[in-house]
C-alpha cells in the first residue's frame, strides 16, 4: 500500500495480509540499497583519509546504522519466507524490535547531528563533507522509513496463527502420486484429485 509522508503514521487496521506483505518487501529492498550506498560512501571517505577528521559519534552512529539495517533486511527476508506458511507471534515481535529501534535510531541522528557535531566542522564548501551530509540524510531517512513497522507488527498481531498455505505444494504431489508395488513404481489417487479440485472452488 502507499505509505504515509509523514513517517510511523501510515495506517494498517484495516489492511489485510495480502497488503502488508509488499511493503515487507519494499522494505527489505530499501534496506539493502540504503546499506550499499552507506558503505560505498564511507569507503570513499576512507580511502580519501577524510573519514578520519569526521566527529567520532557520528562515525559510531554510522557504524550502527549500516549494522542495524543490515540486520532487519536478513530479518525481514526470513519473516516474508515464514508468512508465506504460518504467521507466528515472533514475527510481531521481531517486527516490532525493529521499528522500535529504528525510532531510537531516528531520534539519535538528529541529536548527534543537530546538537553533538562540532558547527565549525561543518564545512559545506567542502566536496567530502556534502558526502557526510548525504550518509546523514540517507542514514537518518532509513530510520524514520522504518517507523511504520511498529504499525505494521500491530496489524500482523491481529493473524498470528493464521496459516496461508494449507498443504505444501509437495505434500499434495505425496497425495496424488503414490507408490505402489506395480509396473510403473507408481500410482495416481484419483480421489485426491477429486479432493483438490473441490478445494479450489
Amino acid at each position: 500500500m502507499t505509505r504515509s509522508l509523514f513517517p510511523g503514521t501510515t495506517e494498517y487496521a484495516s489492511q489485510s495480509l495480502d497488503d502488508i506483505l509488499p511493503d515487507l518487501i519494499a522494505w527489505e529492498d530499501e534496506l539493502e540499497k540504503t546499506n550499499a550506498e552507506l558503505m560505498s560512501i564511507v569507503k570513499e571517505l576512507e580511502e580519501s583519509e577524510y573519514w578520519k577528521t569526521v566527529y567520532v559519534g557520528f562515525r559510531d552512529i554510522i557504524a550502527y546504522a549500516i549494522k542495524f539495517y543490515g540486520t532487519s533486511k536478513n530479518e525481514i527476508s526470513d519473516i516474508i519466507g515464514e508468512l508465506s506458511i504460518e504467521v507466528q507471534s515472533h514475527h510481531v515481535s521481531r517486527l516490532k524490535t525493529i521499528g522500535l529501534t529504528a525510532q531510537k535510531l531516528n531520534s539519535e541522528f538528529g541529536s548527534v547531528w543537530k546538537r553533538d557535531y562540532p558547527e565549525q566542522n561543518m564545512d559545506y564548501d567542502n566536496s567530502s563533507f556534502l558526502q557526510v551530509d548525504r550518509l546523514y540524510g540517507k542514514g537518518r531517512d532509513m530510520a524514520a522509513g522504518l517507523l511504520d513497522i511498529i504499525n505494521v507488527a500491530d496489524r500482523l498481531n491481529d493473524f498470528v496463527g493464521k496459516k496461508t498455505q494449507g498443504e505444501t505444494t509437495s505434500a499434495q504431489l505425496n497425495k496424488i502420486f503414490e507408490l505402489k508395488p506395480n509396473i510403473c513404481g507408481f500410482g495416481i489417487n484419483i480421489n485426491a484429485i477429486i479432493e483438490r479440485f473441490r478445494g479450489k472452488k
